[in-house]
């Protein structure tokens, strides 16, 4: 557990360390006061493009005389923090007689602060130094809403209407009432009760805006049809507008008001220098106050006034709000006007007499001197303050990375503000050492140390982050600093003469202090005249290291803009945040906002070596074939573990290894590719691929098992995929044993016989419809099959993965009736949609589901095993029958034609025509009898005769081998047209035809003919 031992007093930090500087008193004030030696002069006299001190300021302003009678102005522009209230400050309490500069002995500093938010104040700190009374004002609180704007309307409609101030502008129609939209009634009214509920709910005066230009813009439109909003009528409306509302409070002529009081001030022979921090402060008084001190305190006849004024502003206010600020002119005119425009900071936020050296540093080692000087001494136990540069509990490093960190509302603010109330103070008011404090303060913006997380605390780390130095490099730490904060140091550290050394692993990421931020500046040495401001472009040598014998290298030196140098310096401070992200997660796991990052190198890390997500074969350098594919999102999914929620299929990235030497290095190596979008120079990338080989052998193992869960037990992928292949050619060419060669055919290869059952016109087999809507499935899905037996079984273009190939068809083929049965209860509800077929992951992610190809083998297998229960073998069985009763062994051609011969002859009386089918069979027999094949046809038939299915396999070899014979086989026809003759003969009516059928009959010809035909229909019958 850390400790913090102080040496100071609480109550005198929030004595001596204030938000704003005139909650201080003057010898509190001037006591920490560091001179502020550098204010850009853009203009003033002796000063133009230099930097003048805040004692050139000074002597600046008192060589008014208090007799004149012109304005003399001074614009002071700085970021808020940057020190313009302590500079106003600093003047008030000198122009005062509280410091130590002489000269302002005729002149009476009135200082306006932030917090002089009210009327009343505001009026109370202007006639402060004058012995004249004033009338008390109004509270704007205590009115109503309704009967100020009422009062406002009907001032401007009386006084304004009939004046040439508002030329060319219709102001009765915009001040005129317009139910059910915005107009001018309801926007004050609501303005002011927004007004009033601020001042309530903060218990302190707040800025009013009785109308923005938005909303006159939006009131314009409603009454002219055009908004008018980039006009120059909206200042003078406004200020006519906040006209009536000073009277109404008690104010009769605030312009007049002033002037008054400088005449006063003149006769006591004093010249009144306002200083204004905060030209907002005076809220609707503004608009008077501009207007008198730029335009009628000129020193002309109409009205005489002799005010010097500090007029202070941020960038935002200049930048949105100057245009409006007179009633005539804009920003360039007070410019023009202005005797001085000086700025405190420069274009990235940083206080101009703090961008020098070690600035920072002696701001902060003066309040700390001072602070424990005030306070009741207490000895450090085993601690010497020197080894903190007499900075306890800071150094300078931790001081400067603070200062170079500063941040508000996400932009870089180093002032000084910034850094005394929100860092210092934080620090000194708490009871943990600064470093840990530091964390999650929103001041700070995210920066980190080089060093390597490990699984060091995250006090140790902290620590090293915020008081480590660069030394030879490593990163170096004295040995006291630990024994101070009481953080152990782990046994595994190198601990050299008092010094911990820690190697660096983390490059680019700005955390080392340059020398040059360590050098003291002497604050009262007199710049005045003496300091150019920066050159547009900024000199920077390319290496700033000193070498031995004291002279820079005479490398070339490089130009930068401070454009381009701004832009390097957020890149350099977004990737430290970035990896600072990395070693919190890295250290102790938890959030990690920057997980994407890593992300994106796990990723890159991954499809380099691997199609990660493709299960298929392994081993195999084929293109074009077909895999599954875990196809969620654009990428492989990785899970970063701890900001991650669990994601079901992931390369998991955790935060701890045992497993792999180096782990905290080799995940940096990603994360850089991440930030930087390419793999370092020395990347160990066989570290790398080590762990990314590991990683997709567990992420297809992971698919695997999600697939193989939702088919039968006993049942693999590859076994899968042969039986459905097999079955496509079952289906498609009546195969009832699995070829090898087949499996891994192309699905181009592909097409349904001729004489299929599903196919041929002339079949006598009518199939379910079921099963055809299942082939259907499978018809649309085999080039699916094909491609994934591609992928599974081969090596490279016609080289087979035996090993692979071989058990899956021995397997399958020993027990095919059981992995039809066990595709039957394939269960594909649980397969995930991200799961998809294709030949890479983009083609896969909008392809085929494998959940769908599982439900449509399993359904098709279904429909094969009801084919054998539901086949009907009678169509079989008639044709059979019909030809056996007139077949014979001994048969020839020329039999036949002598038989059809002879049934010609007997029909030729009965005026029975011949039809077309038989003269066409006698064609054959006459010219063609070869054709016939009688002994094949012999095989064929008694093949037929013995039939026994007993599979829906079987069912279907069986449809397309008689489907076959029947189509290509031309005895079949010949059989059955004699079986046509003679049936036309036997069923004709005539006597004589009758008489045929008893010679027939009785013939021996006859005798042998039905004693065949009945031994064939009870083997028929038999099946």
């Amino acid at each position: 557990m850390s400790s913090l031992q102080k040496t100071w007093d609480t109550d005198v930090v929030t004595d001596y360390i204030k938000q704003e500087s005139q909650q201080k008193s003057p010898d509190v004030f001037l006591e920490t006061h560091i001179p502020i030696r550098k204010i850009r002069a853009e203009s003033l006299i002796g000063y133009d493009g230099d930097f003048v001190s805040e004692t050139g300021l000074f002597k600046h302003v008192v060589q008014s005389n208090p007799q004149d009678v012109e304005n003399r102005i001074y614009l002071l522009k700085g970021e808020v923090g940057s020190g313009k209230s302590h500079l106003c400050q600093w003047l008030e309490y000198q122009l005062n007689g509280y410091g130590d500069l002489e000269g302002a002995e005729e002149h009476v500093a009135i200082h306006i602060s932030r917090n002089n938010t009210r009327m009343a104040d505001i009026l109370a700190k202007l006639y402060e130094h004058i012995d004249a009374e004033h009338e008390e004002l109004d509270d704007i609180i205590a009115l109503d809403p309704v009967d100020l704007a009422d009062f406002i309307i009907t001032g401007l409609r009386t006084f304004g209407a009939n004046t040439e101030t508002f030329s060319g502008f219709e102001l009765d129609d915009f001040i005129e009432d317009y139910p059910n939209k915005l107009d001018l009634r309801s926007a004050l009214e609501e303005n002011i009760r927004e007004y009033q509920h601020a001042v309530e709910k903060e218990d302190r005066e707040q800025r009013i805006e009785l109308i923005t230009r938005e909303e006159f813009g939006r009131i314009c439109f409603n009454v002219f049809g055009e908004t008018f909003k980039d006009s120059e009528v909206f200042p003078t409306v406004r200020n006519a507008i906040h006209d009536r509302l000073i009277k109404n409070v008690g104010i009769e002529d605030f312009q007049n008001e002033l002037a008054d009081i400088s005449d006063k001030y003149q006769k006591e022979g004093k010249r009144p220098v306002l200083i204004c921090e905060d030209v907002t402060t005076f809220t609707f008084l503004k608009d008077d106050l501009m207007d008198h001190i730029f335009q009628l305190g000129d020193g002309g006849d109409e009205m005489e006034s002799g005010y010097d004024v500090i007029l202070g502003y941020t960038t935002g206010w200049e930048t949105e709000k100057a245009d409006d600020a007179l009633t005539t002119g804009d920003l360039s005119h007070m410019r023009q006007r202005a005797d001085g425009y000086l700025r405190m900071t420069n274009e990235n936020g940083e206080a101009y007499f703090l961008e020098d050296g070690a600035m920072p540093i002696q701001l902060v080692r003066k309040y700390l001197s001072v602070i424990k000087q005030h306070s009741d001494s207490v000895d450090l136990e085993g601690i010497d303050q020197s080894d903190f540069d007499d900075l306890y509990p800071f150094n300078e490093q931790f001081i400067m990375r603070a200062y170079a960190n500063l941040v508000e509302d996400g932009n870089l603010q180093q002032t000084p503000r910034l850094l005394l109330y929100h860092v210092i103070g934080d620090c000194l008011r708490s009871e943990i050492p600064p470093h840990e404090k530091m964390a999650g303060n929103t001041y700070i913006r995210e920066f980190t140390a080089p060093t390597s997380a490990e699984s060091y605390s995250a006090s140790f780390r902290s620590l090293v982050k915020w008081y480590g130095r660069m030394e030879g490099g490593r990163v170096v730490v004295p040995e006291t600093y630990f024994e101070a904060f009481d953080i152990a140091i782990p046994d595994d550290i190198t601990v050299v003469d008092g010094h911990v050394h820690l190697d660096v692993l983390y490059e680019n990421v700005g955390w080392e202090v340059p020398d040059s931020d360590l050098k003291p500046v002497d604050p009262d040495e007199d710049l005045d005249g003496g300091i150019r401001s920066r050159d547009p472009v900024t000199e920077r040598d390319t290496d700033d290291s000193e070498q031995e014998d004291g002279n820079r290298p005479s490398t070339p030196k490089s130009k930068t803009t401070p454009v381009e140098e701004k832009e390097a310096k957020k890149e350099q401070s977004e990737r430290a945040k970035r990896i600072e992200h990395f070693r919190n997660w890295f250290g102790g796991g938890g959030e990690f906002p920057s997980a994407n990052r890593l992300r994106e190198g796990v990723q890159a890390a991954l499809n380099r070596f691997y199609d990660p997500t493709r299960l298929a074969n392994e081993n195999a350098t084929t293109v074009g074939t077909a895999g599954f594919y875990y196809a969620s999102g654009s990428d492989v999914p990785v899970e970063i573990r701890g900001p991650d929620a669990g994601k079901d299929v992931a390369v998991t990235v955790s935060h701890v290894s045992d497993e792999y030497v180096d782990y905290e290095r080799m995940l940096y190596e990603m994360m850089h590719y991440g930030l930087e979008g390419e793999f370092r120079e020395d990347a160990n990338l066989d570290a790398i691929r080590s762990w990314v080989d590991d990683n997709v052998v567990a992420f297809r193992q992971r698919m695997r098992t999600d697939l193989e869960d939702a088919l039968a037990d006993e049942m693999t992928l590859e076994e899968f995929l042969i039986l459905a292949r097999f079955l496509v050619f079952n289906a498609a060419h009546g195969d009832d044993t699995i070829d090898r060669g087949k499996s891994i055919r192309d699905s181009d290869e592909y097409s349904m016989d001729d004489q299929s059952p599903f196919k041929w016109e002339d079949s006598p087999f009518e199939l379910p419809a079921g099963l055809t809507e299942g082939l259907n499935g499978m018809t649309t899905r085999r080039a699916d099959i094909a491609g994934l037996c591609q992928g599974f079984f081969l090596l490279k273009s016609n080289f087979v993965d035996h090993d692979r190939l071989a058990p899956a068809i021995r397997n399958v083929s020993e027990n095919l009736d059981g992995y039809i049965d066990a595709a039957t209860r394939i269960d594909s509800s649980e397969v995930a949609d991200a799961y998809r077929i294709g030949t890479t992951r983009s083609d896969a992610s909008g392809s085929a589901r494998v959940a769908r190809l599982f439900e449509i083998v399993s359904d098709y297998a279904s429909e094969i095993e009801k084919l054998q229960q539901s086949f009907d073998i009678s169509a079989v069985e008639e044709d059979i029958e019909t030809v056996s009763n007139l077949h014979s062994s001994g048969h020839t051609a020329a039999d036949l034609k002598s038989a059809y011969e002879c049934l010609r002859d007997c029909i030729k009386p009965l005026d029975i025509n011949l039809r077309t089918r038989w003269e066409d069979t006698y064609e054959l027999l006459e010219q063609r009898p070869r054709e016939l094949a009688l002994a094949e046809f012999g095989q064929t038939l008694e093949t037929f005769e013995t039939i026994d299915p007993r599979s829906g396999v079987e069912v279907l070899s069986l449809m397309y081998e008689y489907n076959d014979s029947r189509s290509s086989q031309e005895a079949w026809t010949v059989y059955t047209v004699l079986a046509e003759m003679i049936e036309a003969i036997e069923d004709h009516p005539d006597a004589e035809a009758e008489a045929f059928r008893e010679l027939v009959r009785d013939s021996e010809e006859f005798g042998t003919f039905v004693q065949k035909r009945d031994t064939a229909v009870e083997t028929i019958r038999g099946i």
